[in-house]
Formats: C-alpha cells, sequence, structure tokens
C-alpha cells in the first residue's frame, strides 16, 4: 500500500465531473466526503488545507486516481453467512415498506410477506421497561397521535398506540414478537440506541436467530459492542470507519480479515453528490461484503444500481421493487 501526499489531492479547478478517490473519502465536482465524520463541505481554501492536515493527522493510506469502471461481472454471494446467501440480489421491505403500510407494524411486515418478501428492515428502540420495540424515531410524536419518548413509555402503553391512522393504522411490535411470529423471515435492524444493543442480543440469542437477523447501525462503537457479544456468529454491518478500510482494501488489493459477515449499508446519495457504487461494489466483492442501499423507491434507479452490481437494495415500495426484480429475473419469493 502506497502513501500519498495529500497536497496531491484537489477539488477539480473547473468544477468539472472529474473525480478522486481517496481511501473512502471521495471529491467530486468540489465536494468532498469522508465517512470517518459523515460530512460534506465544499474543499478550498483554510478548508481544503484543514482536510490534508487531518489526513497527515490520521495518518491514512490513501490514494488518488481518477474512478476506473468497475467489473462487469458479480456475485449476489460475496459473504458465506446463512443471512446474507441469496441466489439474487436481495430485496428488503425498508421498515416493511413504509410507503405502502404503517411503517414499522405488524401490518406492514405482513404485507411484505405477503408480497413474497424474505428480507424486511426494520429498527430497534428500548421501551422504559426494557424491551426492544420496533421502532424508528426517538419519540412518537410522528407516526401516533401521542407525544413522548419511546424510553419514557412501557411495552403496553406502546402496544395500544394507532400508528399513521392515515394509512389504515398498525400496531406496533416488539422484537421477540417478530422474530417468533415470522420464523422463516430475515430481518435488518438498526440499533437506534446504545442501551438497546444487549437487550436486542438477549431477545436474538434466545430465539436462536443469529443466522437471520443483521443488526446495524451508524455508529461503529454500537457495532463493535456487537460484535465483540457474537464474534463470527452474527451477521453485523458496517460502520463509517469499518467502510472505509473495506473501500481501501479493495482499493489496494489487500486481503480482507473477517469482514465478509458485515455488508456495507449505504445511501442512495450523499446531498448532492452521487455515490461512486460501481468502485464500491467492485471493493465490496474483492473483500467479501456485499453492499446494500438505502432507500430506492424509484425503479429506473433500482435498475442502475442493479446494473452497478449492488447486492441488496431497500425501499419504502416493495410492490415497486419486487416487479423491477421480477422484470429482471431475480425474484427470490419467501414461498
Amino acid at each position: 500500500m502506497r502513501k500519498v501526499d495529500p497536497r496531491h489531492i484537489h477539488p477539480s479547478a473547473d468544477n468539472s465531473a472529474k473525480s478522486f478517490f481517496v481511501i473512502g473519502c471521495w471529491a467530486k465536482a468540489g465536494y468532498e466526503f469522508c465517512p470517518t465524520h459523515i460530512h460534506l463541505r465544499v474543499l478550498s481554501g483554510a478548508r481544503l488545507a484543514a482536510f490534508r492536515s487531518e489526513l497527515f493527522t490520521w495518518g491514512a493510506h490513501v490514494g488518488t486516481s481518477e474512478l476506473e469502471p468497475a467489473p462487469q461481472r458479480y456475485s449476489w454471494n460475496v459473504s458465506s453467512h446463512p443471512y446474507l446467501l441469496s441466489d439474487n440480489p436481495i430485496a428488503f421491505a425498508h421498515r416493511g415498506g413504509a410507503a405502502e403500510a404503517p411503517e414499522n407494524t405488524v401490518e406492514a411486515f405482513q404485507h411484505a410477506i405477503d408480497l413474497g418478501y424474505r428480507y424486511i428492515e426494520t429498527d430497534a428502540q428500548l421501551s422504559a421497561d426494557g424491551i426492544p420495540v420496533a421502532f424508528h424515531d426517538s419519540s412518537v410524536d410522528r407516526v401516533t397521535d401521542r407525544e413522548g419518548a419511546v424510553s419514557e413509555l412501557t411495552w403496553d402503553e406502546l402496544s395500544e398506540l394507532i400508528v399513521h391512522p392515515e394509512q389504515g393504522g398498525g400496531r406496533l411490535a416488539s422484537i421477540e414478537q417478530l422474530l417468533r411470529d415470522f420464523p422463516d423471515t430475515r430481518f435488518n435492524i438498526d440499533a437506534k440506541t446504545t442501551a438497546v444493543v444487549d437487550p436486542l442480543l438477549d431477545v436474538i440469542e434466545a430465539a436462536d436467530a443469529l443466522d437471520r437477523v443483521c443488526v446495524a447501525s451508524f455508529f461503529d462503537h454500537r457495532l463493535a459492542k456487537v460484535r465483540d457479544r457474537v464474534g463470527d456468529s452474527g451477521c453485523v454491518s458496517q460502520g463509517p470507519f469499518d467502510t472505509i478500510i473495506t473501500l481501501a482494501r479493495g482499493k489496494f488489493g489487500a486481503a480482507s480479515d473477517s469482514i465478509g459477515n458485515r455488508p456495507m449499508q449505504l445511501p442512495d446519495t450523499l446531498g448532492p453528490l452521487p455515490m461512486p457504487f460501481p468502485q464500491i461494489v467492485a471493493a465490496g466483492n474483492a473483500t467479501g461484503s456485499p453492499v446494500h442501499v438505502w432507500t430506492v423507491d424509484d425503479p429506473a434507479r433500482m435498475h442502475e444500481l442493479f446494473d452497478m452490481g449492488v447486492h441488496g437494495i431497500m425501499t419504502d415500495r416493495p410492490t415497486v421493487l419486487r416487479d423491477v426484480l421480477i422484470e429482471r429475473g431475480q425474484w427470490s419469493d419467501a414461498s
């Protein structure tokens, strides 16, 4: 791996589409995105100098080059973990399919399963009495007619709430209930707080469901906590820092160490920037790290991403994603 002087890294002077790949930080049209900090900023003047300084301080091994085309052949099974094995790209119903049913409710999950979905994305918050609940927000204000923090409401209180009555209404479920009532479904669960991690893992282990659950988070320290407990037996997504390491390994052809159970789960865009998915997919294939993209609802964009070789898409419109995969001859029906 070669060390490149960060002073050679600069934005495009003429604001053209020329792009640079920088160990998972990348620049295009005068912007730079660095997943270590999850921020976007214009590279100019003092800020550009600060960016170079950060690279020196971090001591990162970096490389610069114009983005090269990714290989034209892809593999859907780049990991051997049971959760990630699939004959086709993985279709995830995001929050059960939030555009077609009340998000993160029993009704939404059942709707997705009735469509033939094998994978459902959901979230985990912790109730006041320590029950992991399938819920996204920290409070119930947005999706119900009640106010209050999830952490201050008991499971009995949460179970009585009606979610999105304008969509017909739905009931919340505990994670334990989901794993019990949908034994053939694989869940991607975003741990929304550090406090929920251990209770969530207690429920997953009690249900003997490590082979059909992937735990995700935006925060590296939460994911490290999960990995410390489940080791290689569990599927755990990559956080921002791990994603940088994966991209660097893929870029420079370095071998990966026990990273195949850890998919990269990334947004489709970051502010005004498109993500360089052909290069990300190439790195994922090289390191055994599947690439899952959220949240994609446009059928044309779904086709584009699958053409780039992404291994899975999360959508609020599960009917649309199913139809796209059927059209491509790549739909895996749970039935």
